[in-house]
């Protein structure tokens, strides 16, 4: 079911659409970039590394407690009434509101603010 997975397991084969959303996004990116002449190589410094890192880290955690995305989660599943996607959903407005208090300050705009 994934890349790795098809790669390590006898019975999986690893070229699933999957394999090809993730190789094909960073590739579809880099030649539209590269096509237009805006490619460019950068690395965020120090705590904002991290705090992507985290960031995406909690997203994957997230994810796989959830049993989904948040779209497969607040679409598909609030309209059937899930009560997992129901408290998934809940959970992700939380954790929305809680993220932009913790990163937001007077002294900088937030992008969700700035209107």
């Amino acid at each position: 079911r994934t890349l790795l997975g098809g790669l390590v397991s006898p019975g999986q084969h690893p070229m699933t659409w999957g394999t090809f959303m993730i190789l094909g996004i960073p590739l579809g990116s880099w030649l539209s970039a590269w096509s237009r002449g805006t490619l460019e190589w950068w690395v965020p410094e120090g705590w904002e590394l991290a705090r992507r890192f985290c960031g995406g880290l909690f997203m994957g955690i997230g994810g796989t407690v959830a049993g989904g995305c948040n779209i497969g989660n607040s679409l598909t599943g609030v309209s059937i009434f899930s009560l997992n996607s129901l408290v998934a959903t809940a959970s992700i407005l939380l954790g929305v509101t809680l993220a932009v208090r913790a990163f937001s300050s007077r002294d900088r705009v937030c992008p969700a603010r700035a209107t």
